[in-house]
């Protein structure tokens, strides 16, 4: 907030670093605010099991390799996204929301699905969390997070 964000900018970026402030200093909003919007996309794919395949053909491309950092990361923010619509559906406090400036959409999104497919989807997060710590091989465990989530495209 002493380098000039506002509160929720501030709070947004100090949730994606952990609480980092060399790190968050360091970070474009535009930028970060970027991978968020890609992330929900996602997010919304995931929960509604549709277009999953673009983001599969996404990140197994064989031109474009997935970095194990990027992957955490999305990881991470699609977690914290799982966690917030919980949040919204057990009518907690609004202040509680990691993602405050997602709050209309979160919202939306808790009318759409139910509390265990959230769990499911924060279940395969843990574990591709897990892989990457245990350094599984990256492309299998990117391949193996959305084979729960096919839609149409598979078939």
């Amino acid at each position: 907030m002493d380098k000039g964000y506002e509160r929720r900018k501030a709070r947004v970026l100090s949730l994606v670093v952990h609480g980092n402030l060399r790190q968050a200093l360091s970070l474009e909003w535009e930028e970060v605010q970027a991978r968020r919007r890609q992330a929900w996309q996602l997010f919304l794919s995931l929960l509604n099991k549709e277009n999953v395949a673009s983001f599969l053909r996404t990140y197994t491309s064989s031109q474009r390799a997935v970095l194990k950092e990027e992957w955490a990361e999305l990881l991470e923010i699609l977690s914290s996204f799982c966690r917030d619509v919980i949040l919204v559906k057990e009518n907690s406090r609004e202040k509680l929301l990691m993602n405050p400036d997602y709050e209309q959409e979160i919202r939306k999104a808790e009318k759409q699905v139910s509390e265990r497919h959230l769990q499911e989807v924060l279940a395969k997060i843990d574990y591709s969390m897990y892989g990457l710590q245990k350094n599984f091989n990256l492309s299998l465990l990117v391949s193996s997070f959305f084979l729960d989530f096919r839609d149409g495209e598979y078939v």
